[in-house]
């Protein structure tokens, strides 16, 4: 801050001082009546009001901005038309696949970053539509829980459910946030795109996944943020 919004901060701290030391005077009964007085009391409350608003300004604090957040757009398009991948970069900043499409799977524990990379291969690959990279993460074993549908266990069952009972089509998954906790990772977004049916949509999910010591997802629960009870 420099001298002279030093100087403005100092003239509107007097300013409010006196009317503080005024204002007080205006609640008791005087030679003034009652309408007069609530008059001068809302002009120096105003008064108070405006000054403090003007410090705010002048050390760059608005009170009144609106937070941001961030904003989903949803997918937009005709209905012949197939849902396309977003242009826009993954919320995530990640490294770079080590070769097309996605690489092969480490045979060892994973750091937390290969741990997000992994999770991301996973929602590229259903946006994609590309099933045989989708199972690939998984492991033989899976369990994967998603509300509304019995347990899935094993690779051939969850084969199974991409291919022939998902409701969603092929869209976009855009994640905000992924929590790393030893093999354990916490996922949450949105998804962007059609049902099987045609209908468009836009809805936020967590996702919850164990990596097994191969690298791979031997459990899996998505719960969706629609109303429910």
């Amino acid at each position: 801050m420099d001298t002279g919004q030093r100087r403005q901060v100092l003239i509107y701290l007097v300013m409010i001082g006196l009317n503080l030391l005024v204002l007080p005077r205006w609640f008791s009964p005087g030679r003034f009546g009652l309408g007069t007085r609530l008059v001068f009391i809302g002009v120096q409350a105003l008064l108070i009001a405006l000054c403090a608003w003007q410090i705010s300004r002048v050390m760059g604090v608005n009170p009144f901005s609106k937070l941001k957040h961030p904003v989903y757009i949803p997918y937009q398009g005709s209905d012949d038309e197939e849902p396309e991948i977003a242009d826009t970069p993954p919320m995530l900043t990640l490294a770079e696949d080590p070769e097309p499409p996605y690489g092969e799977f480490m045979a060892t524990p994973r750091t937390a970053a290969d741990l997000r990379i992994a999770v991301q291969r996973y929602y590229d690959a259903l946006d994609q539509d590309d099933l045989d990279a989708v199972l690939e993460g998984f492991s033989g074993d899976v369990l994967y829980r998603r509300p509304g549908y019995d347990t899935i266990v094993g690779i051939d069952q969850l084969r199974s459910y991409y291919a022939e009972e998902r409701r969603l089509a092929p869209g976009r998954h855009l994640l905000r946030d992924v929590l790393v906790e030893e093999n354990r990772v916490a996922a949450h977004g949105a998804y962007e795109g059609r049902t099987v049916d045609g209908e468009q949509t836009a809805v936020g999910f967590a996702a919850f996944f164990v990596f097994d010591a191969n690298g791979r997802i031997s459990e899996h629960t998505t719960f969706f943020f629609i109303p429910a009870v």
